[in-house]
């Protein structure tokens, strides 16, 4: 009887372990399952962000591509319409190389062209770095000692060996004061390039606007601006900040000068539009020999006759 008890309150205790066991294998098992519902809704929530993300792209490609088709869209158009305009973006136009040749006469020995660097279109203020006397050398230089640039030149050899140095008139067609800056005790002139070309060289016209054409690319070329630099690394201080600037490849002078059609050509009624007095004398006397002085000549050294130094006479 007591064995039978004993056995039994054995078994009993047998029974309450197990279910001790049980119970804790559940509430392991229910965490379990909690923790894998829980990964499961966080692998929801990443998937419908990486979703909504997806979605937000897709909508602002689209949108950046309608705002891109628009844009051209528009573009296209007002090109069209701008194409039918004489005045629209072409109103104070900016010519930085320009270029003003003497009216053709049949007398004359030469045709002569007159070349600035601008500043601008109103004022015509000549550009502050890079100089006449600067294109004036390294031309020269290149033309003189260069071989290998001579194709630059385009037969316009001997005209760029002959060019000169001219100071530029105040007023054109004024009295013949040089335009200049005062700075303390100093007077700066402004100076231009001219050049003197045989007329033998071709048609009046033509030859003109080959040369210009010549001018444009050989200022435009590898060989001006590397020689330039050099030019102005021996110059006194390397140049000072003109130095600077005309080493600078990526320069505003260098970036407005490459500038596609950025050139004009005017024609002058008159020498005195830019040349000073004793420049036009000398001039005249190379276009029309020892005739310089007849008053069929002098017209086109001033257009004024008032304004020529020389007396006039029945000759004059």
């Amino acid at each position: 009887m007591n064995k039978k008890r004993k056995h039994q309150s054995e078994n009993d205790e047998d029974d309450g372990e197990e279910d001790e066991e049980d119970v804790v294998e559940e509430e392991e098992e229910e965490e379990e399952v909690e923790e894998e519902d829980d990964d499961d809704d966080e692998a929801e929530e990443d998937e419908e962000e990486e979703e909504f993300k997806g979605e937000e792209e897709i909508k602002k490609a689209t949108k950046n591509q309608k705002t891109n088709d628009s844009k051209a869209s528009l573009i296209e158009r007002y090109s069209k319409l701008a194409s039918t305009m004489t005045s629209f973006g072409k109103t104070k136009a900016w010519y930085t190389l320009k270029f003003n040749t003497l009216r053709q006469c049949t007398a004359a020995q030469y045709y002569v062209v007159q070349m600035e660097l601008s500043n601008d279109d109103d004022g015509e203020q000549l550009n502050i770095w890079l100089k006449a006397s600067f294109i004036h050398d390294v031309l020269k230089c290149l033309v003189h000692d260069d071989p290998d640039s001579l194709p630059l030149f385009n037969g316009f050899e001997d005209v760029i060996r002959n060019a000169e140095l001219g100071e530029l008139r105040l007023k054109p067609y004024g009295d013949n004061a040089c335009r200049a800056n005062k700075k303390g005790n100093f007077t700066y002139k402004d100076f231009f390039n001219y050049y003197m070309i045989p007329k033998e060289m071709g048609p009046y016209k033509a030859t003109i606007e080959k040369f210009k054409n010549t001018m444009v690319k050989l200022l435009n070329s590898d060989q001006f601006f590397s020689l330039m630099t050099v030019y102005q690394k021996e110059r006194t201080n390397e140049g000072g900040q003109p130095g600077k600037i005309l080493r600078d490849e990526n320069s505003d002078v260098w970036q407005q000068l490459k500038k596609e059609n950025n050139n004009q050509l005017k024609y002058m009624d008159a020498l005195n539009a830019k040349f000073m007095d004793d420049t036009i004398i000398v001039i005249l006397h190379r276009l029309y020999g020892e005739d310089s002085i007849l008053a069929k000549y002098q017209r086109f050294g001033w257009h004024d006759r008032e304004k020529s130094p020389f007396p006039k006479s029945k000759k004059n």
